[in-house]
């Protein structure tokens, strides 16, 4: 079951997408678009009264970063993107084909988008392509730090890794063992983009935010809590 609610905070709108689902845990989650997930296992009253919880949470939130999800700017040509030591130019031309289509030269995302296409539209398939051909060419480097992580401290017969524009997490992990991780994580440090990579893969043991989850977490990365205030502070807005 899915509903939406809207709340003002310095007189700004805000909607809040509420999933009752069957799971064992509440969830909350701040990103390009805030969700709560309830368990449809709680008595109705227990479930009103964690959502109030978390709108109280994400009302401090929102009061301490104003700027949170704010439009970011259009893609334009020689729009320049910086992933990990790389610097990539974008290359925009108008074609009259129906179809867009983007290749990596050099340092150069080259794509061929149809003019006919609204402005809109347009911005659209700019992301779409640039995240499809960056996953790509980062996927394989993605693969390696997690199996670095992977073979030292887990073990685990991962299905599958992805690489990919995510809307609102920057990392998930299924039951069965497949791992995905956003795009915009090529934007992040070094040790903070391990810190997600960990987080992931602990879910491989523990499906939870438990203590037992965080306990495993904080034998790799002792430091986890800075990482994680590093992406609160660092990561709204920013994404490929």
């Amino acid at each position: 079951m899915e509903k939406k609610e809207t709340i003002f905070v310095n007189n700004k709108k805000y909607t809040i997408t509420i999933y009752l689902e069957r799971r064992k845990n509440a969830y909350l989650s701040i990103g390009k678009k805030i969700v709560i997930r309830i368990p449809t296992l709680l008595k109705k009253d227990k479930q009103d009264l964690q959502i109030a919880k978390f709108k109280e949470k994400i009302i401090k939130y929102l009061q301490k970063y104003p700027n949170y999800n704010l439009k970011k700017e259009n893609y334009l040509n020689n729009h320049i993107f910086k992933i990990l030591d790389q610097t990539y130019v974008l290359k925009l031309n108008d074609t009259e084909n129906k179809t867009a289509t983007g290749r990596l030269v050099s340092n150069d995302i080259v794509l061929n988008i149809p003019f006919k296409l609204s402005r809109t539209q347009k911005q659209k398939m700019i992301s779409s392509l640039v995240n499809k051909l960056l996953s790509q060419k980062y996927l394989p480097f993605i693969k390696e730090r997690v199996g670095y992580y992977n073979d030292l401290y887990f073990q685990k017969d991962l299905k599958k890794i992805s690489l990919k524009k995510a809307n609102s997490k920057l990392g998930s992990c299924t039951i069965d063992k497949k791992l995905m991780f956003s795009t915009t994580l090529l934007l992040f440090p070094e040790d903070v983009r391990d810190y997600v990579i960990v987080h992931e893969l602990a879910h491989t043991i523990e499906h939870n935010h438990s203590k037992r989850f965080w306990a495993i977490v904080e034998k790799i990365i002792p430091d986890y809590k800075e990482k994680k205030k590093w992406i609160r502070k660092n990561s709204i807005g920013l994404e490929i």
